[in-house]
Parts: C-alpha cells; structure tokens; sequence
C-alpha cells in the first residue's frame, strides 16, 4: 500500500463544525473515516480501486474509492446524491482526474470533499445543482487548467457492483456510465 497523506478532519475550525453537525449523519460518516491515509491499494503489482466497505476495512483510498463509499452512505441517508467526475485520463500515471460526492439535503446542495487536501471540506450550502457543480469545476480548472472528460453520475449502485477493479480499467468507464 502507498500512502501520501494522513488523516485531517474536515471540522477544522468552528463553522466547518457548526456545519457538519447541521445535516444529520455526515458526522457518522466522517467518523468512520477517521483513520483513514489516502494511498493507492495494491494487489501485488495491480492498483485496485476497492469496494465501499473496504476503504472502511483498511482505512486507505483515493478520491474515487473513498467518494464512492460517501455517496453510498448518503444514499442511505436518502438523500439525492451524484458523483461528479473531471478529468484527463489515460492511464494511472499519466493522468489528472477527481470524483467527488455531491448531495442534496432541506432543498440546498453541498459537496462533502474528504481526498482533496486544499478543498477538504463540506461546501455548501448551494442554492442549486448547477452552482455546486461549477464550485467544483471552478476549483479542478485552477489547479490543473483543463480536463477533457466530465461526467454527472447517479447510477451509484452500478459503480459499486464494478467493484473492486483494477484502477485504469475502472476509470476508463467513469466518462461513461
């Protein structure tokens, strides 16, 4: 397993926690994270994109097994979740890319970011879909200029049962389901 960064939590300060503790369940959910260190999860020499209840399991993932597992859990939580994905990719070392959970709670929309060091954080509230999803595209275009593939996902449960994949295989089809 490769590591890179160790746990922070995302309640950094007062109004991040005031936030968090404002829509009930993400504390849950963070919680469960809390030994989490991003990394990439090898199979001898296979990188694997795991399944939800691994990244529980081994407290590791990237941005897309670790944002898989939160938008799962929101989805239990019965609220109207998509994952957002940008990105360039054409094989694991050569590429550019991030999948975020986005998530609709009391008619306002948030993007619970937990991989992404700088944007580490529940953002929101926004008062639409479409402005969350410019707060992050806006946010992905300053730190890597452009990408070239964006995709809105809300078959969730087709991600999950994908899983686990080796990662160039898994987000070759991230563009298109």
């Amino acid at each position: 397993m490769l590591f890179q960064h160790t746990y922070e939590d995302i309640r950094v300060n007062q109004e991040a926690k005031k936030l968090v503790e404002s829509i009930p369940g993400i504390e849950e959910i963070l919680d469960t994270l809390k030994e989490y260190t991003y990394g990439i999860y090898k199979k001898g020499k296979k990188s694997i994109v795991l399944a939800p209840d691994d990244v529980v399991k081994y407290q590791t993932g990237t941005c897309i097994d670790v944002h898989i597992y939160i938008a799962r859990e929101l989805l239990k939580l019965k609220y109207e979740t998509k994952l957002l994905y940008l990105g360039n990719f054409k094989d694991l070392k050569n590429s550019v890319l991030h999948l975020t959970p986005i998530f609709k709670y009391q008619d306002k929309w948030y993007n619970l970011e937990r991989t992404w060091s700088k944007y580490k954080k529940l953002h929101g509230p926004f008062e639409s879909k479409e402005e969350v999803i410019d707060f992050v595209k806006n946010n992905f275009k300053k730190e890597y200029k452009e990408y070239t593939e964006e995709n809105l996902i809300s078959h969730i449960d087709k991600l999950i049962k994908m899983l686990p994949k080796e990662i160039d295989t898994f987000v070759s089809k991230l563009s298109k389901i």
